[in-house]
């Protein structure tokens, strides 16, 4: 028996990513949080995605204020060959 796994709207998989430039790769990561913010009753204001990737900020492509006080960042970084 095998389990057939079907895509959701959400599903993003490596193939799509790149088929992305930076830019689309970015606006893509900002909607993701924005989506996951509203599923989890969190404001979309704790999500910041700055679209200036060329700006030396030290990688960061994102932050996420989960709780007053405390911060996530992360950054998404090409693959082989971008």
């Amino acid at each position: 028996m095998s389990i057939e796994f079907i895509r959701g709207p959400f599903d993003v998989s490596a193939a799509d990513l790149g088929n992305l430039n930076a830019e689309d790769a970015v606006e893509l990561f900002h909607q993701l949080l924005v989506a996951e913010a509203m599923g989890t009753a969190r404001p979309i204001t704790a999500i910041n995605v700055p679209k200036a990737i060329t700006t030396a900020d030290g990688g960061v492509d994102a932050e996420i204020e989960p709780i007053p006080g405390a911060l996530i960042s992360g950054g998404l970084r090409a693959g082989p060959g971008k």
